[in-house]
């Protein structure tokens, strides 16, 4: 099944967009628990202002750790116990 997952995302530029003159480098973290094992692409789509758009893809492949197996179980009735 091919879906679409839309994720907020914090960005930080330095220098700030729009400074003129200077080329900003910026960065995203990304949360990966949010998205299942395996391939995804992520697509960043910029506008200036006048209007031009540019876009770039990569692809990365997310392999998160399975979650930790439960602990201090125990049984409060049991029928079949022996």
């Amino acid at each position: 099944m091919l879906g679409i997952l839309l994720l907020a995302a914090a960005w930080t530029c330095v220098p700030p967009l729009g400074t003129p003159g200077q080329t900003s480098i910026c960065t995203m973290t990304l949360d990966t628990t949010q998205l299942p094992n395996g391939p995804h692409t992520l697509t960043v789509v910029v506008t200036d202002a006048a209007g031009n758009t540019a876009m770039d893809s990569v692809t990365v492949i997310v392999n998160n750790p399975p979650p930790p197996a439960p602990s201090n179980l125990t049984i409060s009735s049991c029928d079949t116990c022996e």
